[in-house]
């Protein structure tokens, strides 16, 4: 199993998600309705919320686990 990189931020989230799928920051504005300056201000101020975060990994088929005590939960 692979170990899991720590990911404190949106940003880094997004530059692991980019890097892997080869895509642009303009893209996954895209996905999101955003203009790619207002979601590049939305990861510079460290804005993205949990559920556009979410809907940016899912979409490009990645998943997050939160695990304690044996107990794994998926999003």
């Amino acid at each position: 199993m692979r170990q899991a990189k720590e990911l404190t931020n949106a940003r880094k989230i997004i530059s692991m998600i980019k890097a892997g799928e080869g895509i642009t920051s303009a893209s996954i504005a895209d996905i999101m309705g955003y203009t790619p300056q207002n979601f590049n201000d939305k990861l510079s101020r460290n804005t993205l919320r949990l559920d556009e975060i979410i809907k940016i990994i899912h979409h490009y088929g990645y998943s997050i686990e939160i695990s304690k005590s044996g107990m794994t939960l998926k999003l």
